[in-house]
């Protein structure tokens, strides 16, 4: 409620909103459902239920490492409502951008604070190492 307030400050005033997903929401029932990976997986609704409103452009930025403290982001729109909306749409699209920038890194780093995660993809499976493997599989 907060950030909704804090958003509506710039309503009337051109503006980038830049909002990072979560995948793993605390209240599920009130999530968005859908394929990722494989698997049913929930996303945050409240960015896309922000977007709906406002029907403004949606984007998905993907961050590709190009070497030690070196990225590179592409950013390519996911929705423009130029097409008939319907609730999950987006989110739909965003997982779908985000699992072809999964499947497209054979293997990279991802740099967390001072730690490390590395991701390798393997068969058909994602193995993902946090200083032990913590996943295999889709």
């Amino acid at each position: 409620k907060k950030l909704k307030r804090e958003i509506e400050k710039f309503k009337d005033n051109p503006h980038v909103l830049v909002l990072v997903a979560d995948q793993t929401p605390k209240i599920s029932i009130k999530s968005f459902w859908t394929n990722f990976l494989n698997q049913k997986t929930a996303f945050l609704s409240g960015a896309e239920l922000y977007t709906a409103s406002n029907k403004t452009t949606s984007f998905f930025a993907n961050i590709i490492r190009l070497d030690r403290g070196y990225y590179k982001f592409v950013i390519t729109p996911l929705f423009d409502f130029s097409e008939q909306y319907q609730v999950g749409l987006i989110t739909q699209f965003y997982a779908k951008k985000l699992e072809e920038s999964i499947y497209k890194t054979t293997s990279g780093v991802i740099d967390v604070g001072n730690e490390n995660i590395k991701m390798n993809i393997k068969g058909d499976g994602l193995e993902i190492y946090h200083n032990k493997k913590i996943e295999y599989g889709f």
